[in-house]
């Protein structure tokens, strides 16, 4: 006849006692034996039960995901491996069990116990915090984060910039030779009457540092002409022009440079 050792320990758990030819002289044992191994099983999992049975709770990585700073160096390289008794190995029967990685840096990660190993998974992340990021410049070109409104207004706002700022007085435009853009560049335009067959237009202000193009257009309203108006000289304050033919108009230039 089997029968479970005495005293009882709780640790044996042994389904297969006591056989059906057990003295009833032991049931005292047997029933000592069942209660002592459900404790020691209740208290791996569990919060110990109070005198009023208040308590029971699992605790802390049991039946919920692990969780914790699993990063020293590399993301993840400090995870769990042992079972929530904090000694058991994990192994292929642990195979769905979660871990957070909540490290500052690298973390923010969950993990899928695979049976062998852990791997990362994905998941949406509600941490506004680590998901959002208020850069009104995009400087980091993230592909993971979504910008605040603010940072989408001001970004957008700043592009507008990149139409032709007026230099001259006002608010708007009122006619000035000279207009800078955002950028940088400077554009001059304006025109000149022909009474010779050269002559030279001098900028009202030189360009700061370079002259980059010239484009003349020549104006002819008495009737179709081949004749053309050309550039024989120039520099950041002026430009020298030339017609074969001093009885033309005028002609309309725009300058560039910066």
């Amino acid at each position: 006849m089997a029968g479970t050792a005495v005293p009882a320990t709780g640790i044996a758990w042994d389904p297969t006692i006591p056989d059906n030819g057990q003295v009833h002289g032991n049931d005292y044992n047997e029933h000592r034996e069942t209660k002592l191994a459900v404790a020691i099983r209740n208290d791996k999992e569990h919060v110990a039960f109070a005198g009023s049975s208040v308590g029971g709770e699992h605790k802390p990585g049991s039946a919920r995901i692990y969780r914790g700073d699993y990063t020293t160096t590399v993301a993840g390289d400090n995870l769990p491996t042992t079972k929530p008794d904090g000694a058991t190995a994990l192994d292929a029967n642990d195979a769905g069990m979660l871990a957070h990685d909540t490290d500052a840096t690298l973390g923010n990660i969950y993990y899928e116990w695979n049976g062998t190993g852990w791997d990362a998974i994905d998941l949406i992340i509600t941490n506004i915090a680590n998901s959002v990021k208020d850069e009104d410049n995009m400087a980091s070109d993230s592909a993971s984060h979504v910008p605040t409104q603010q940072s989408v207004k001001a970004f957008t706002e700043a592009r507008t910039t990149m139409v032709p700022a007026i230099t001259g007085a006002g608010t708007g435009y009122a006619g000035e030779e000279s207009v800078t853009h955002a950028n940088g560049q400077i554009v001059k335009d304006g025109s000149e009457a022909i009474g010779a067959t050269s002559g030279i237009v001098t900028f009202a202000v030189p360009f700061p540092n370079a002259l980059k193009s010239i484009q003349l257009t020549l104006v002819e309203t008495s009737g179709f002409t081949t004749d053309s108006v050309t550039i024989s000289a120039s520099s950041v304050s002026s430009f020298t022009w030339n017609v074969p033919n001093s009885v033309r108009e005028s002609f309309f230039w725009t300058a560039k440079g910066y």
